[in-house]
C-alpha cells in the first residue's frame, strides 16, 4: 500500500484562522503533521531515556532523601525489610523513571 501526500489547498482558499503560526500556516498535509509528530514524541522519549540514566547515577541520594523522614519516625535501631525478592530493584527501577521523566 503506497502512501500518498493529500493535496495542499490553494492559496486562495485560506481562511483566516489558517493565519496561525506553525505547520497549520504552511496549509501542512496530515502526513506531515503526523511525521513532525512521529520525531516530537522520538526527541520526548530520547529525553526521558537521557533523565532515567541520570536518574541512575544519583539513585541511591535519591533514595535516602525520600526514605529519610520514614527512617526519622521510626525507633533507633529499626532497619527497613523487603518482604518480596524483587522489591528492593523494583522500587530502584521505579524511582529512577519518575526521576527521568520529572
Amino acid at each position: 500500500m503506497a502512501l500518498l501526500p493529500f493535496p495542499r489547498s490553494e492559496a486562495g482558499s485560506r481562511t483566516p484562522a489558517d493565519d496561525d503560526s506553525g505547520l497549520a500556516a504552511t496549509g501542512a498535509s496530515v502526513l506531515e503533521y503526523l511525521d513532525h509528530f512521529r520525531k516530537r514524541l522520538v526527541y520526548s522519549c530520547l529525553a526521558v531515556a537521557v533523565g532515567i540514566l541520570i536518574g541512575f547515577a544519583f539513585i541511591n541520594r535519591v533514595v535516602n532523601f525520600l526514605l529519610a523522614p520514614t527512617r526519622r519516625a521510626l525507633p533507633s535501631g529499626t532497619r527497613l525489610i523487603y518482604t518480596q525478592p524483587g522489591e528492593a530493584f523494583t522500587l530502584y527501577i521505579q524511582i529512577a523513571l519518575i526521576v527521568g521523566v520529572v
